[in-house]
């Protein structure tokens, strides 16, 4: 990462705010699952090296 490149690391301060329009395309429990599924896969392929 980064730190073994020994690369400059620095925090950027983010705000966040209400959406003004629409709505959000995201499903909390579906793509919540998905989300899941892909950390576990790869948790599992970064432990296999």
């Amino acid at each position: 990462g980064a730190v073994k490149q020994n690369l400059k690391i620095v925090e950027v301060p983010i705000r966040y705010k209400e959406r003004t329009y629409g709505s959000t395309n995201i499903r909390r429990f579906k793509h919540g699952w998905l989300l899941m599924k892909m950390t576990l896969f790869a948790y599992r392929k970064i432990k296999a090296v």
